[in-house]
């Protein structure tokens, strides 16, 4: 048997380790009564905040705030959830300052690690300091990207890395008889593709380091990327920084560091080679693994691109129909003709599992036939007045700010209120078609943001754009 599929779990026993539930098939996930999914979330609830309320100081800080030292109630867990913008919360300054000693001190109130003793001398980048983080703690730092040039730090670790990978295989879990699901076994045989780039400390990258270490033995041979180099933190950073300073009008006041003209001019020449580069990923996917079962992962965006390299050569079944094909993110502002979705399928060859998640989960709620998201009972699902805070009921259907408490987090406190509007139905009086039982997010999801005129966040598609205004001014230098 693979060493992640299913296994059998209880809910019932699992309130003092809810980690566990990360291995229940979801056939009995999505099966099990209200009732069993609100007790076992409530007991591990308890079991988290208990657990860390003394250890983490953002999480102490927010309780003492709130007037909470004892969990009676899953709603109690909506005043916990922490605003996704508290992991920039440092000062950019030192970032612009390589104050690499605050900014450790600054993402241990996020953690349950001891990193005291963390050496940051001599570091002079963000890279850096991810890295050697990586070296000397069980810290695996999440990053993302920022319109404003400060990262968003996610303390996730090694504790928590595997079941990311778990959880994605998950995803291809069957519910019932559904007939497109195909046991998803053997993955450690197949190649995974990703059209983006190899390494770094984003969601993705991270990800590709799991597929290498835990399924691979450490085989780079068994990744496919188009870009196999680094994104680098400090690129991203300045991008952000540099598009904030464009639009204000002064950006030749912006303080460039020797390190990142050399950053920038490896990213421009990147840029420039990329359309050859494209050519030259559908070459080797073609020559290689054309007809294979494969694993692969990305956003429509991606997809899309790839699909039409397959129309231009007259390539359609690109990959065996069995194959594990995953996709999230939603279309990233970018504009598709009406029927993207099935002409990608038709030239993948294969089923696109679809999926909503977050840097700040350890897994995704994966989509039905029916177009909606169900959330997995290791995650409790909140919904919240956008203006008032007031949280919905927990029955019927409701649209507001999505929040997410992740019981899967285990070392760090997995609360987060998202910039997100969703609506949410408890399945209680709008069942979903396909049978699931308990809450679904419905398929459209949006940012507040976005909603309102503005953007707290490069969407992914939107970095490479970010980031050639930036590499234009740096050539110009």
């Amino acid at each position: 048997m693979d060493k992640l599929s299913s296994r059998s779990v209880d809910l019932r026993s699992l309130g003092d380790k809810p980690e566990d539930a990360v291995w229940q098939n979801w056939t009995d996930a999505y099966s099990a009564s209200a009732e069993e999914v609100r007790e076992f979330q409530l007991a591990a609830l308890r079991t988290r905040f208990d657990g860390m309320v003394d250890k983490i100081s953002v999480l102490g800080n927010l309780a003492r705030e709130q007037g909470i030292s004892k969990i009676r109630r899953i709603e109690d867990g909506a005043a916990l959830l922490l605003r996704h913008s508290a992991y920039k919360s440092y000062p950019l300054t030192l970032i612009e300052r390589n104050n690499f000693e605050r900014l450790t001190q600054w993402i241990g109130n996020f953690t349950l690690h001891d990193l005291s003793t963390f050496d940051a001398g001599g570091l002079e980048s963000m890279d850096d300091w991810i890295d050697r983080l990586d070296q000397t703690t069980p810290l695996r730092v999440l990053h993302t990207s920022g319109t404003s040039g400060k990262l968003s730090f996610l303390p996730r670790s090694t504790v928590e890395m595997p079941m990311a990978l778990r959880g994605w295989r998950q995803n291809f879990d069957y519910f019932g008889d559904e007939p497109h699901r195909l046991p998803p076994e053997g993955l450690g045989s197949l190649s995974m593709i990703f059209p983006g780039y190899r390494f770094g400390a984003n969601a993705p990258n991270r990800m590709l380091d799991l597929f290498c270490e835990e399924l691979y033995g450490g085989d780079e041979g068994k990744i496919l990327t188009m870009i196999p180099e680094r994104l680098s933190a400090d690129l991203l950073s300045f991008s952000g920084r540099f598009a904030v300073a464009e639009s204000r009008g002064d950006i030749g006041r912006e303080q460039i560091s020797s390190r990142i003209l050399a950053l920038g001019e490896t990213a421009r020449r990147r840029q420039a080679e990329l359309p050859v580069r494209k050519r030259e990923f559908i070459d080797t996917i073609l020559r290689r693994l054309r007809g294979h079962r494969v694993m692969f992962f990305g956003y429509w965006g991606m997809l899309f691109d790839l699909a039409m390299e397959c129309k231009e050569r007259g390539v359609t079944g690109l990959f065996a129909p069995d194959s594990l094909i995953w996709c999230s993110g939603g279309t990233k502002g970018r504009s598709f003709p009406e029927n993207y979705q099935q002409f990608i399928t038709e030239a993948i060859g294969a089923h696109i599992q679809q999926g909503f998640g977050m840097s700040e989960t350890v897994t995704v709620s994966p989509m039905c036939p029916s177009g909606n998201y169900h959330v997995a009972p290791c995650m409790i699902p909140y919904i919240l007045d956008p203006r008032s805070g007031e949280q919905s009921p927990r029955t019927g259907t409701h649209t507001g700010r999505l929040g997410i408490l992740d019981l899967l987090a285990m070392t760090y406190w997995g609360g987060t209120l998202t910039g997100d509007e969703a609506t949410l139905s408890w399945g209680d009086t709008e069942p979903c078609p396909c049978k699931r039982k308990g809450a679904y997010l419905h398929g459209y999801i949006r940012r507040y943001s976005d909603k309102e005129g503005g953007d707290d966040k490069i969407a992914c598609a939107g970095v490479p754009e970010a980031l050639d205004r930036a590499l234009d001014f740096i050539k110009e230098l």
